[in-house]
């Protein structure tokens, strides 16, 4: 059943409603002389029945009184005024009824203030849904936060400084139990409406219990703090106020058919309980969830600070580069306004830094480096950055990157396919590769894009999770996608660099032996290395070497180690397994670890290289 006021009125006040329109109707009988066209004088007249066509409703978070443009379609049979005739007509008038009520009263003092005819033209200030949910659309949030705060939390808007939670229960005249709500930890936070037994977990008899609460009541569980930060504390408390100040005409609403529920609880996982009967439920938690951090970091006290931690770093590291510093700003933003150093991160994001998207991503245990690119080139859920695993499936089962002339231009470097130049790559410390300073403030021009989405089959995940949740600790596991990621490769400039990088290679590859034995041997000379070095990069025998040099014994793997070991580029790599005795089956997974060091990696260092297959299981 849906939880709506239209549904309330026509069960419980749809009697209100008719005396209020027949009575008007009663001292108006001109504006049903105008509808009848069937009478030759309109005679005697009575109103037959009302349809509650649509209501709007409005009303302040600071009370729980309502405001409500109730829209009726009055029938009304008109008798014959005239004795020689003896017909009737049936019209319908349309008509806007304000009225108010008090949910503190569960509606009892419900009443209609006027009435006038409809013509479709009202608007309501501080609209709510027909459910009582706040009308909030997302460029609605920041003004919405905004007057939350002048309401009950006026002095954080003036100077920078964090928004302490329990300041904001004080101010708003509510009560805070920390103690643990669910053995299994699921439940984070509960907001009680209404005085009731409240059930809690025991932890020193591992028993549940029941306590009396009063109205007001926040309960929420310390193991947000155990298992996450302070940050995620501050965050719940904030969060249930919310869910009080915007959300109690819908909970009250709820309760006028169910008198049982006295509360709202929010899961861990994402969404509500305490209003399992009721669509609107995600709405409310999105509402929360978005506003959260908005109050914890009001936007012109936000955008204060973090310029003031911009200049600050970058005055003192001397970086010339926002990404650089990116990481420090972060941190001291989330230690300054006591959150997470994910909200602040979004945060940042949200009020145009996108510098701060490309920070904080915990890759195959390690943070990648800083990066950033052209202001609007990634969409939500975009990404240059993904794992080893992720980018071993997308290069062996996307058809269109696997075959793709282009992708071969592409070496894994960093958590990204970046494009293979001096411009884009250059070696560190221990020889390895690694993104220049150039390609990491320009990573639109040198990297493919791939697509996420979030691999969850909850859909309330999708508001307390997001894109940009990608820290050592998040949970949020994400599928990712090849869609047109080499798309902006394919421009002339592109491909006119493409031919400069790969001048020496495509030389080698046109005067490459068309027999096995002597194209390896070529390629040797190219590199400028022998059996023995070859040998001691793979750690394999030197007889062994030569033997698969030779094409006389041998396997695919120690060929594919053989040419790892001398940096083979894929379109020569490629023309050598074609005439070697041994091919790669790709049905191996072994194989396909190998196919994806062949076409990615062949540029890495033959450490980085080793560790990445012994990773799955292939001897090197």
């Amino acid at each position: 059943m849906e939880r709506s006021f239209k549904a309330y009125i026509n069960q419980h006040l749809y009697n209100i409603i008719f005396d209020f329109v027949d009575a008007y109707i009663d001292v108006h009988p001109d504006e049903v002389e105008e509808k009848v066209h069937r009478l030759h004088r309109l005679g005697s007249y009575s109103l037959s029945d009302i349809e509650i066509k649509r209501v709007d409703v409005g009303g302040k978070y600071e009370d729980l009184t309502i405001d409500a443009s109730i829209i009726v379609v009055a029938t009304v049979i008109a008798k014959e005024g005239d004795y020689h005739y003896d017909d009737e007509d049936e019209i319908e008038l349309w008509y806007m009824i304000k009225a108010k009520g008090d949910l503190e009263c569960s509606l009892k003092d419900f009443e209609c203030i006027s009435i006038t005819p409809y013509w479709g033209k009202d608007k309501i200030r501080n609209a709510l849904t027909d459910g009582f949910v706040p009308i909030i659309r997302n460029d609605d949030l920041e003004n919405e936060a905004t007057s939350f705060l002048q309401t009950y939390y006026p002095e954080v808007l003036n100077t920078p400084m964090w928004v302490n939670p329990d300041v904001l229960v004080k101010h708003m005249k509510l009560r805070k139990k920390v103690l643990s709500i669910t053995a299994d930890c699921s439940v984070f936070g509960r907001v009680y409406f209404h005085d009731s037994d409240a059930v809690y977990y025991d932890e020193n008899t591992e028993q549940i219990k029941i306590i009396r609460v009063d109205a007001g009541t926040i309960f929420v569980d310390p193991n947000v703090f155990f298992l996450r930060n302070l940050g995620a504390l501050n965050n719940t408390i904030i969060h249930e106020c919310l869910h009080w100040a915007y959300h109690r005409r819908a909970f009250e609403l709820e309760r006028l058919f169910d008198t049982n529920i006295s509360k709202i609880e929010c899961r861990v996982a994402g969404g509500i309980n305490g209003l399992d009967k009721w669509t609107k439920a995600d709405v409310i938690e999105w509402q929360a969830n978005s506003l959260t951090p908005r109050v914890q970091m009001p936007i012109t006290m936000f955008k204060r600070k973090a310029n003031e931690f911009i200049k600050q770093f970058l005055k003192e590291t001397g970086a010339s580069s926002l990404i650089d510093v990116m990481p420090s700003v972060i941190e001291s933003l989330a230690e300054f306004f006591v959150v997470s150093r994910l909200s602040a991160k979004i945060r940042l994001s949200n009020i145009g830094y996108e510098e701060a998207e490309g920070t904080f991503i915990w890759l195959d245990n390690h943070y990648i480096a800083p990066h950033t690119w052209k202001k609007g080139f990634l969409g939500k859920n975009q990404t240059f950055s993904i794992s080893e695993d992720d980018m071993m499936m997308q290069g062996f089962c996307s058809y269109e990157l696997r075959e793709s002339e282009e992708s071969q231009y592409f070496v894994y470097v960093d958590s990204h396919l970046v494009l293979y130049s001096p411009e884009y790559v250059c070696c560190d410390s221990v020889g390895d590769l690694q993104l220049t300073e150039y390609a990491r403030n320009h990573m639109d021009e040198c990297c493919i894009v791939f697509e996420m989405s979030i691999k969850t089959r909850d859909k309330q995940r999708y508001f307390t999770e997001c894109f940009l949740n990608r820290d050592r600790d998040s949970d949020v596991v994400f599928d990712f996608q090849y869609h047109n990621g080499l798309e902006h490769a394919k421009d002339e400039r592109k491909q006119q660099r493409f031919q400069e990088i790969w001048e020496d290679e495509i030389a080698m590859y046109n005067k490459l032996p068309r027999t096995y034995a002597e194209a390896m041997q070529a390629l040797m000379e190219w590199r400028g290395m022998d059996e023995e070095e070859i040998a001691n990069e793979i750690l394999k025998d030197a007889r062994t070497v030569k033997r698969v040099m030779a094409g006389t014994h041998g396997t695919f793997d120690t060929l594919a180690a053989i040419l790892l070991s001398m940096q083979i580029p894929p379109m020569i790599s490629t023309e050598i397994q074609r005439m070697a005795p041994w091919h790669i089956n790709m049905a191996k997974k072994e194989h396909q670890a190998l196919w994806t060091a062949l076409q990615h990696l062949y540029a890495r260092s033959i450490t980085y290289i080793r560790e990445f297959l012994h990773n799955r299981n292939v001897a090197f």
